[in-house]
Formats: C-alpha cells, sequence, structure tokens
C-alpha cells in the first residue's frame, strides 16, 4: 500500500549523536546552540536577515502579532486556510475579517479584501490591523503582490502564512521575504518537519528583537517581562531533527519533489482532471500536489478515494475539505466580523481538487503506479 506520506530521515546516526550532546550538556537543553543553527540554516531558504525559532507555526503567527502590537486590532485572513491560521489570530482578542479566494491560485483575492477592508475598517475606530495571505499548498501566485499593495494603501501590515510554502519563490523572492514578516511550521506533515516547530522571518532588526523576547515569557535580558509573550521557544531535542531535516531538504528533498511534480504533470492524461499550471514568475516547494477536477459537480470524491485504495494508493488530504467559517468554534464567537458571507469561491474550491502523494520517500515505481491509476480512472468504469 502507498501511503499517503512517509517521513524521510536521513542522518540518523548524527541526530542521535547531537541529541546525546543535549543530554550530556546537562541544561541546554532548549533555546539554545542547535535551536540558533536551525535559525541560520533556515535562512539560506528564506532569504530573510532575521529568522526567530518557536516551538509551533501557530505560535509564530501569534507571537508575530503580538510584536506588531496586533492586539484589539483588526486582522484580515483567508476563509480558505487551515483552522490554525484563524486561531492564532483570535489569541489576540482582535476582530477577524474573513476573504474569499482567488479561484486561479487558491489564494486571497485582492479585489475581495479591498472591499471588506472598505467596509469594515476604513470607517471604524480600529487604527491597527494586518493582512495575512496563505500560500495555499505552497503556491506564490503574482496576485500576492496585489494583495501587499491593498494592504499597505490602507496602512495595515502584510503578513505571509507560509506554512505550506517552504521552498517556494515569486521572481526569485522565497515566501516569507515579500511582507514585514513571514511564518512557518514544521509540523509533522510539512515539507520540512521535525514534528512540531515554526520559524518566523524578517528583515527587520526590531521586529526581531521583539520576538526573541516574545518566545521566553516576554522577558528582556535583564530578567524583567517587559512584553506580552509565552514560553515558546524550540526545544533543542527538536532542533536537532529540524537541521538534520533542513540540510536533507536542501541536498534531495526539494529537487525530488519538483521531479516527482514534473512527472505528474507531463505523464497525467485523464480527461476529468486538469493539471494545475504554475505561473511563469512562480516555484512552488510543492507542500502539495493539486490536480484541479474539470466537472466538480459530476465528480465523487469518495469514489475516487475508494478506487485509488483498491489500486494500493492512500491518498493524502485534499489541501482543504471545508473552509474555516464551517469550524463550530471559530463561528461561535464575536470576533469573525463575516461569519455570514457566501464565500462561494472558497467553497466551490473545496470541491474541485484533489490532491495526490508528493513525498521525497515516493519511489519511482511507486509513482508509476500512482500514474497509472489516476489515468485508468474513467476506464475503471468509476465514473
Amino acid at each position: 500500500m502507498i501511503p499517503a506520506l512517509r517521513i524521510s530521515v536521513t542522518n540518523k546516526e548524527k541526530i542521535l549523536k547531537n541529541i546525546e550532546q543535549i543530554i550530556d550538556s546537562k541544561i541546554k537543553w532548549t533555546n539554545s546552540e542547535f535551536s540558533a543553527k536551525s535559525e541560520v540554516m533556515f535562512a539560506s531558504l528564506s532569504q530573510a536577515t532575521y529568522n526567530i525559532a518557536v516551538s509551533s507555526g501557530s505560535v509564530a503567527i501569534t507571537a508575530l502579532l503580538y510584536a506588531l502590537e496586533i492586539i484589539d486590532g483588526i486582522i484580515f485572513a483567508p476563509v480558505l486556510t487551515a483552522p490554525a491560521t484563524i486561531l492564532s489570530c483570535m489569541d489576540t482578542n482582535s476582530k477577524l475579517v474573513l476573504v474569499d479566494a482567488d479561484k486561479d491560485s487558491f489564494g486571497m483575492s485582492a479585489s475581495m479584501l479591498e472591499e471588506q477592508i472598505k467596509k469594515y475598517y476604513v470607517n471604524s475606530n480600529i487604527k491597527k490591523g494586518a493582512v495575512i495571505m496563505v500560500h495555499v499548498g505552497g503556491i506564490m501566485s503574482k496576485n500576492i503582490l496585489e494583495v501587499k499593495k491593498v494592504a499597505e494603501k490602507y496602512g495595515l501590515y502584510f503578513i505571509e502564512d507560509c506554512a505550506h510554502a517552504h521552498g517556494s519563490a515569486l521572481s526569485g523572492k522565497s515566501a516569507g521575504s515579500i511582507g514585514i514578516a513571514g511564518t512557518y511550521s514544521f509540523f509533522l506533515t510539512k515539507t520540512i518537519t521535525c514534528g512540531e516547530g515554526g520559524m518566523i522571518t524578517t528583515n527587520s532588526k526590531e521586529i526581531s528583537e521583539k520576538l526573541r523576547i516574545i518566545r521566553n515569557y516576554g522577558k528582556s535580558d535583564k530578567g524583567l517581562i517587559v512584553s506580552k509573550g509565552s514560553s515558546w521557544r524550540l526545544n533543542e531535542f527538536t532542533a536537532a531533527v529540524l537541521n538534520s531535516q533542513i540540510e536533507n531538504y536542501i541536498l534531495y528533498g526539494a529537487k525530488r519533489r519538483q521531479w516527482i511534480a514534473q512527472q505528474y504533470n507531463q505523464k497525467i492524461e485523464n480527461d476529468t482532471f486538469k493539471i494545475f499550471k504554475l505561473e511563469a514568475e512562480s516555484t512552488s516547494g510543492y507542500y502539495k500536489y493539486i490536480l484541479k477536477i474539470n466537472k466538480p459537480t459530476d465528480f465523487d470524491y469518495a469514489q475516487f478515494t475508494k478506487y485509488m485504495l483498491e489500486n494500493g494508493i492512500v491518498l493524502p488530504a485534499k489541501i482543504f475539505d471545508r473552509i474555516t467559517v464551517d469550524e463550530p468554534y471559530i463561528n461561535s464567537g464575536k470576533q469573525i466580523q463575516n461569519s455570514q458571507d457566501e464565500f462561494a469561491i472558497a467553497r466551490y474550491l473545496c470541491g474541485a481538487h484533489v490532491c495526490l502523494p508528493i513525498y521525497e520517500d515516493l519511489t519511482d515505481e511507486e509513482l508509476k503506479m500512482i500514474i497509472h491509476a489516476v489515468n485508468n480512472y474513467h476506464i475503471a468504469g468509476v465514473l
């Protein structure tokens, strides 16, 4: 059976040796040598001057909003994202306005963002706010430049949620280097993973210094609590794994994912599906490999999943099965200002795609099996 995901781990002996070193230190178990090294190593991917390691991708968003002093403010976020994005914003006690998606890129719609800003921000008493754009599935669309322009037009911070975008770039600029800052996740399923972990990227020295205080209970170098913060440091054991995973991704993982995606692009031929073609300026790290569905109303996702299972293939989850406003807790409070909106495009996109396995450990033979199964889907009489 070909699984939806297999985590590739190289240099296991080196990881164990480093963990032994951490244990033998008797004290350097968190926010020390290996955590600092992860920040240096990740800089080669992020292209950011400052990289701040934290305990999770969710924490990365909340900590960044604290650093930008977006408390009791307003945040414009995509409705098509993981609940973690919204929950992290809710921790700031800010009002949230959700924005519908762009049909071509799955990202935030610039025109709909401006409509929401005019409706909920321009004439309000709120003076601090931010726009968070998610690179959905690792796709960096040139639409990001339009979204950034709209955010800056109204004096809002522009933040990139790069949880899906390790190795993604637009016109040579890495994800997280276009806005005021970017946030990454190293959760179990991510392109680079250490189980749990996160990174904040920025070119602002001031923001970087604030974040290093915030992740340590808001404590200054004099030991005084000078800021809102929490225990959001990256522990050394996790960092030891992360460093090996970053190295593996740079040396091998990125190229392998690109090659697998290229094989899918070139060899999948089935009228049921449409290849998702990236814009010429965009490079994806391929957190997800997305196939669009030509006629979503005629497509039965459960049937397709069953068919693939019968062919020995476990499909990874779709990018998102539902939009965040459909999560009971998110929709239960007063922070979401426009939960009553239809979000027609985002809802359509949830049902208009499938994702295929893509990970470094996927063998050439397994890849051939997946392509064969997809190409024969209609022939098998399922539709």
